[in-house]
């Protein structure tokens, strides 16, 4: 991860190693993962194979068949919200993310209690480097569900990149409040105390942590 790199060229002497391998960059933990499909409306049925194969595709991480299937239900169903929240979804995995954006506005404004449709729209945007939009999805979806793992690391996150430092902190302490031991809030919360100047308090949470976690 992006703070373990960080933060050890920082403190090098005095921080064990981490086994663990970088994301690519500009994102942050990793994608929001499955989200609870919508149901497709009764009387749709060569909408519904197609739309079907998508989402079986999407979950085997398939994204490129995915993106096929869901615009095959697409051209059976051009009103099917359902099929182009699954493209878009599938774009932002294909990191095709200003064209994911556009797709999943769509559902953004048309689903309003759609929250994979915004969730995957706060991870592209995150990827475009547009950490205010990412922030503002994000916090409508912190205002539905407070406790989401994936939306304050990635809040948090953003907040790193954009200097916010004490927000980034209450971000990841509210995941170690539910998760003590949880390692990537972990770095980045010393990540976020080393750009403060608490170099000491970084070094010992990072010292804290096993050598050979596989993060």
């Amino acid at each position: 991860m992006r703070a373990t790199f960080l933060v050890a060229l920082l403190f090098a002497s005095a921080l064990v190693p981490l086994a663990s391998a970088a994301p690519e960059s500009g994102s942050p933990t990793g994608g929001p993962g499955r989200v609870q499909w919508p149901a497709l409306p009764p009387g749709k049925e060569r909408v519904a194979e197609a739309f079907e194969r998508g989402k079986t595709h999407f979950d085997r991480a398939e994204y490129d068949a995915a993106l096929a299937a869901f615009r095959d239900a697409l051209q059976e169903g051009p009103d099917c919200w359902q099929a182009e929240l699954g493209a878009g979804m599938a774009l932002a995995c294909l990191d095709r993310n200003a064209e994911a954006v556009t797709s999943l506005t769509k559902i953004v404004q048309s689903q309003k209690e759609e929250s994979g449709a915004r969730m995957y729209r706060a991870w592209a945007f995150v990827k475009l480097g547009e950490f205010d939009r990412a922030v503002r999805d994000v916090d409508v979806l912190l205002s539905a569900s407070p406790d989401d793992y994936w939306c304050h690391g990635t809040r948090g996150w953003c907040e790193l990149q954009t200097g916010e430092t004490d927000k980034a902190l209450a971000d990841f302490d509210a995941i170690l409040e539910r998760l003590p031991g949880d390692v990537m809030a972990l770095i980045e919360k010393a990540e976020a105390l080393a750009l403060k100047g608490d170099k000491a308090e970084a070094v010992r949470i990072l010292g804290g942590i096993p050598p050979d976690i596989q993060l």
